[in-house]
């Protein structure tokens, strides 16, 4: 597998994560990551996401093979508290997108429709002065930007 695949798997997988309702408390380490099998199974509501992932690995998108390929993924990006540890310093690095995300994985995306308030996307983006396509190009591109993050933080391990 190539450095590109390696990064393009584990954003997939940091993707899913972010399917299951305590993912920031995760990678922050507040709250113990799920299980190989609980995580395999948020798949299952992120199709696209589950397949892109599969893809490189035979395209089989049973339950036990993805929590095997997720897995193997977590343990060739350090393990959870490699994960946790870069987290914390993307966090330090990126305070506002990184206010504006946990508003969002927090209040918006659970609720996911308007009310008699209007759309909470759209006010999220209003609040903190930044354009609906802003605020999707944020959250579509943060799992990949936190995977480059714990990448370059086990390089730089390595070379300590």
């Amino acid at each position: 597998m190539t450095a590109l695949e390696f990064n393009q798997d584990l954003g997939n997988v940091l993707a899913l994560l972010l399917e299951y309702p305590g993912a920031l408390r995760v990678l922050v380490g507040e709250t113990q990551a799920p299980g190989p099998d609980e995580f395999s199974s948020l798949g299952g509501k992120k199709k696209t996401i589950t397949r892109k992932l599969m893809r490189r690995h035979g395209g089989n998108t049973d339950a036990s093979i993805i929590a095997a390929v997720i897995s193997r993924t977590i343990e060739s990006a350090g393990g959870w508290p490699h994960i946790v540890k870069m987290s914390r310093q993307w966090i330090r690095d990126h305070r506002d997108p990184w206010k504006i995300l946990t508003e969002y994985f927090v209040f918006v995306k659970p609720a996911r429709r308007g009310g008699i308030n209007g759309n909470p996307f759209d006010r999220l983006a209003e609040r903190h002065g930044i354009t609906a396509d802003d605020l999707i190009r944020l959250v579509n591109s943060f799992p990949g930007e936190l995977a480059d993050a714990i990448i370059r933080g086990l390089a730089e391990d390595r070379e300590k």
